[in-house]
């Protein structure tokens, strides 16, 4: 296979054939991890020539691993975790018997790359640094008059004034919002928590919530217990908002806000207290012959964006 030819994705039907399945972690990672992680070992599966033989030498990871610098555009930090998946699923393969220990503590000793190397290809403006005014006038910008600037502006404020992920955000139910002790508190579930945790809301951003399910309820919005959710046309759905879509609602660009400090240097602000709390707590921010030697085949505005404006 050419060393410029992409690989094509192996179906995910067969890679158990061919790779220890990233099944085997189930109730150990996160259901989205898992899925992640049989994309990436598909991918390697792939390289290989679809020979689950040499899939678990480490000398094949590291030819993977320059290729993926060679040959493709990626970020060093997604080399580094297609690198750790395919590792991970190794060791776990070892403790249950499906590979030899010693070709999963081969891999597990093969290096990931150096983000300082390729920092070329960072994205400088994957996090926008924003001033408090700026913050105000991306918060404003969805308009009142319509029923989705309604639903937008009470997701941008929520986002400013509790400090959640994007993720826990448009998760919320109505249940999980309640007051505490003059204030108002979400209660929300974490990348990676076992049990929900409280984060401060602000009042501005509580009001916001307020008028907007009682104008959806009001436009005949349908009962849910979904806080933000999904439009279909003028109309809101029963479905949540997804995070992509979310993550669209915020970007500055959206709404023409602009940073002129988009350096990496200038993204690393420390976020401060949330409008309206007295505190500000951190969150918990090429196809070959087919050798298999498995058997038969089966088949967030991330952290906080609370600026104190």
């Amino acid at each position: 296979m050419p060393r410029t030819t992409r690989p094509p994705r192996l179906p995910a039907v067969l890679l158990e054939a061919l790779f220890p399945s990233p099944q085997l972690l189930t109730g150990r990672l996160a259901a989205s991890t898992v899925a992640m992680y049989t994309r990436d070992c598909a991918a390697y599966v792939a390289f290989c020539g679809y020979d689950g033989v040499v899939a678990v030498q480490a000398e094949t990871l590291r030819r993977w691993r320059t290729y993926l610098v060679e040959d493709t555009r990626l970020s060093p930090h997604t080399i580094n975790r297609m690198l750790a998946a395919v590792k991970r699923v190794l060791k776990e393969a070892a403790v249950q018997g499906i590979v030899e220990r010693a070709e999963a503590g081969a891999c597990a000793e093969v290096e990931g790359v150096s983000v300082a190397a390729l920092r070329h290809r960072l994205k400088t403006t994957a996090r926008v640094r924003l001033t408090p005014a700026q913050m105000r006038q991306l918060c404003e910008a969805p308009a009142l008059s319509t029923l989705l600037g309604l639903r937008d502006r009470a997701l941008l404020a929520t986002l400013a004034g509790s400090g959640c992920r994007i993720s826990e955000v448009v998760t919320l139910t109505v249940g999980q919002l309640s007051a505490r002790d003059g204030g108002y508190v979400l209660q929300v579930l974490g990348k990676g928590q076992a049990a929900p945790r409280e984060a401060p809301l602000s009042r501005e951003a509580y009001a916001h919530l307020q008028t907007w399910l009682a104008q959806r309820a009001a436009q005949g919005g349908g009962a849910t217990p979904v806080i933000f959710a999904a439009f279909a046309g003028p109309r809101p759905t029963a479905r949540r908002l997804t995070a992509g879509a979310a993550w669209s609602t915020s970007s500055p660009t959206t709404f023409g806000v602009s940073s002129a400090r988009s350096s990496p240097s200038a993204i690393s602000a420390r976020p401060r207290r949330p409008w309206g709390t007295s505190a500000w707590r951190p969150p918990p921010s090429t196809m070959c012959s087919m050798s298999s030697k498995w058997g038969s085949p089966m088949g967030s505005i991330n952290g906080p964006v609370g600026w104190e404006v």
